[in-house]
């Protein structure tokens, strides 16, 4: 996820013990909702740029066009991006004056006041919490919720090897029996901006969210893709046209669009005689008819034209010309040897439910209800 605001951090400890009540074969569900700031094409621009140039290890966030999860940290509540392509947890601002009161930079990574952090009833064991002293940006939003791998925490910490994540601690704490997190989004309706549209699940994955059965794929082992929730695409096809085979890709809850590499990218504008519009986006005069096809882990996970098109519904609201057609597809370009090239963003999440699995290492995908 892209993380534009993050300047200057801290490092603060905060411990406790697990929920008393909760045993270690809960599930826990939590409501999620899109962050009610308006929509802008710049947020994109930023998205962009950042993804072409990730190392990963700085955190990266779309602030204006996330999912939010409730936390509390003392008595304090925060609204967090949910984001599985950062791990530390990171509010980009304090509320609670005890936070400003023994600030901890990062470089020296000392400890700092004993507060709770609390999240859907747990209150989270030793969790190291990343706090801005200086940010800009991140409208509406108080930082990032980091549910990636443990490894995208190395180098944060200049005394720790890696930083454990909250799932972690919520899993050596038992008060998850499963280290897994089920991710279930779904798209906003009509011309509606907010709306709590979305749940996750601590410690395994929710039936309810999702049609038929799971298909897990783990993790690849192709550098840099590896170090996130990266995958293995066997293929992506427009229609009958193949445009990609055998390629990594990484699944990231906080990136917006669905980014595809150029080569890609561009032979589906030219079959389908498409342009790419100055907002990033890929516009038509006519709209597209045909299917866009992944095929991960044996199954073909398929978006028709209604979805991975902008809703019209929404064209005033993101401030598109009526009479053509926009789609959530879109490339990163040209980008440095090692860095990524493709990153499966919301608006594919949206219509699958996905788990992200930590305890086996791979990433399961399914037909979201």
């Amino acid at each position: 996820m892209l993380y534009t605001a993050l300047a200057v951090a801290t490092l603060l400890a905060f411990s406790a013990t697990a929920h008393p009540v909760l045993g270690s074969l809960s599930l826990i569900r939590l409501p999620i909702s899109k962050n009610p700031h308006p929509f802008t094409f710049s947020s994109l621009v930023k998205e962009r740029t950042l993804l072409q140039t990730r190392s990963g290890t700085a955190p990266s966030a779309n602030e204006e066009v996330s999912y939010i999860v409730k936390c509390t940290i003392g008595n304090e509540a925060y609204d967090l991006i949910l984001d599985t392509g950062s791990s530390n947890t990171r509010p980009n601002r304090t509320k609670s004056p005890i936070l400003l009161r023994r600030p901890v930079i990062l470089s020296k990574s000392r400890m700092g006041p004993d507060l709770p952090f609390q999240l859907g009833g747990l209150t989270v064991s030793k969790q190291l919490i990343g706090v801005a002293n200086r940010t800009s940006g991140f409208p509406g939003v108080d930082g990032i919720f980091g549910v990636g791998p443990v490894g995208l925490t190395s180098k944060t910490v200049s005394s720790m090897k890696l930083v454990p994540t909250v799932l972690d601690n919520l899993y050596k704490s038992k008060s998850i029996w499963y280290e897994a997190l089920g991710v279930y989004f779904k798209p906003l309706t009509g011309d509606a901006t907010v709306q709590t549209n979305g749940e996750i699940t601590l410690g395994g994955h929710d039936p309810s969210k999702y049609i038929g059965k799971i298909t897990y794929t783990p993790v690849t082992q192709v550098p840099n893709y590896s170090r996130y929730w990266g995958i293995d695409v066997s293929g992506v096809s427009y229609g009958t046209k193949s445009l990609l085979k055998s390629v990594p890709a990484i699944v990231d809850t906080g990136t917006t669009l669905i980014y595809i590499p150029q080569n890609a990218y561009y032979t589906f504008l030219h079959d389908t005689e498409g342009s790419t519009d100055p907002t990033g986006l890929p516009v038509w005069g006519t709209k597209p008819t045909q299917n866009f096809v992944f095929t991960i882990g044996g199954t073909k996970f398929t978006l028709t034209p209604n979805q991975y098109l902008v809703p019209q519904a929404q064209y005033a609201h993101f401030g598109l010309d009526s009479g053509r057609y926009f789609a959530w597809i879109s490339t990163l370009g040209p980008v440095p040897d090692g860095q990524l090239s493709f990153v499966i963003g919301q608006k594919f999440l949206e219509h699958f439910y996905s788990v992200f699995d930590t305890t086996s290492r791979r990433v399961g995908l399914a037909v979201a209800r």
